[in-house]
């Protein structure tokens, strides 16, 4: 039989296990510890984390995840991530799971568009880890956050980054007096090519005896002591031709840099934008009816002889009805191209508004306003006929001819009663 223990040696014994079982205590106290606060952080967390299986099964999800997705308590678990999927997204995620498994983390951030059970769609951002057991993946770990603001004020930049590309205006950003970005309009009108002008000295472009001037007017209006826009001219580098410009300028950042952002219209095509008609390229209602004033006021003074036309296009509503407003554009356009080839030089042709146009002939008896009406009525039908458009075309004419004591609205008058007189008896014909 083994000699007891002597008392001694069971309290040395007594008070190892003691010691042991203490730093079991503590170390159980240490993992729950630990575990409270994984707890705590998982489902305090601003960003959805989940728990999940190789197959990509949901075992667990924080609050944040379950708010993102759409779903509330333990119905998401049992749900595969493939579930909360957009359409057309399936490829992407399948490419993350087999990456996450093979070497144990994601390569990079991916987004993901998810579809919530209310069919609302959420942009996110993910990232996961493989959890080890043995030395193998045994589960994932994900972290997913809602970037759909984000990408909203992104495509919201690109949209007005897009507008700008493509504004009627040319719109420049320099930088350390040197182009830095120039969109469309820009390189149309000052004449050189896009290398050309990025990284060119900004007032390069402008008459040197206007670059002071340009200078001092562009610092007030950066500096907001002024808000008129100034004028100056630039060369077209091929001709050397000086066209006259009107511009303004604001402070802004391109690139996280201090830049001035500038915009400039050609003084010439502003004008012409304010008198045409863009559709036709005649002259816009406004503009023909100055016009016809100041002629009638003309030949009232000096007892000239002066007439004027009013022409509609026949069964145009039906044209644009059957084949759509694209081919009536092109149809008004047809029109414009033609009244301009046929009318003479001292004629002035404008657009009335939708299908009517006018013409005013000054210096011109009624007699030769019958022969430039019969011209039209010829030229248009053939020219119209024999084109590209989905059908010919054809149009009526009133004509008028001023008289002493006449006012605009009298001329206009009798020129549209005969136009719808026209029209009344069977279209495709002049009245007067």
């Amino acid at each position: 039989m083994g000699t007891r223990p002597s008392s001694k040696e069971l309290n040395a014994r007594i008070e190892l296990l003691e010691k042991e079982l203490q730093k079991s205590r503590d170390e159980l106290l240490s993992v729950q510890e630990i575990k409270e606060r994984y707890n705590s952080l998982f489902n305090q967390s601003l960003d959805g984390v989940y728990l999940m299986d190789l197959q990509g099964n949901i075992l667990l999800a924080n609050p944040a995840a379950l708010n993102l997705v759409g779903y509330q308590g333990p119905v998401i678990e049992g749900l595969n991530f493939n579930d909360f999927l957009a359409e057309n997204q399936t490829t992407s995620w399948r490419s993350v799971l087999s990456d996450i498994i093979t070497t144990g983390s994601q390569r990079s951030l991916t987004e993901f568009v998810l579809k919530k059970p209310d069919g609302q769609y959420v942009y996110t951002e993910s990232s996961g880890i493989a959890i080890f057991r043995d030395g193998k993946p045994f589960r994932i770990q994900g972290i997913i956050r809602d970037v759909t603001t984000r990408k909203i004020m992104e495509e919201t930049l690109k949209q007005n980054w897009d507008a700008l590309k493509n504004a009627p205006i040319g719109i420049y950003i320099v930088q350390d007096r040197k182009f830095v970005w120039v969109n469309q309009r820009f390189i149309n009108e000052t004449g050189y090519p896009e290398e050309a002008l990025v990284g060119m000295e900004a007032m390069d472009l402008v008459v040197e005896p206007d670059r002071i001037m340009l200078r001092e007017k562009m610092i007030l209006m950066l500096k907001g002591q002024s808000t008129y826009p100034f004028e100056y001219r630039i060369l077209h580098p091929k001709s050397r031709a000086e066209r006259w410009v009107r511009g303004e300028v604001v402070s802004s950042l391109h690139n996280g840099r201090k830049s001035t952002l500038g915009y400039y219209s050609d003084i010439d095509t502003l004008m012409m934008q304010n008198i045409m008609d863009s559709l036709t390229g005649l002259y816009n209602r406004r503009y023909i009816l100055q016009l016809t004033e100041q002629v009638l006021d003309n030949a009232s003074r000096y007892n000239h002889p002066l007439s004027f036309i009013m022409l509609d296009i026949d069964h145009f509503k039906t044209y644009n009805d059957t084949f759509g407003h694209q081919e009536g554009d092109k149809a008004l356009a047809k029109i414009g191209a033609v009244v301009k080839r046929v009318i003479r030089k001292v004629d002035i042709p404008g657009r009335y508004g939708g299908e009517e146009f006018c013409i005013l002939l000054p210096d011109t008896p009624m007699e030769d306003a019958r022969d430039v009406s019969l011209r039209l009525m010829h030229s248009i039908e053939n020219e119209t006929l024999d084109s590209d458009l989905a059908r010919g075309l054809t149009i009526s004419l009133g004509l008028s001819e001023f008289k002493n004591g006449m006012v605009l609205a009298d001329l206009i008058r009798d020129a549209d009663k005969n136009l719808y007189a026209a029209k009344s008896m069977g279209r495709n014909r002049m009245v007067y």
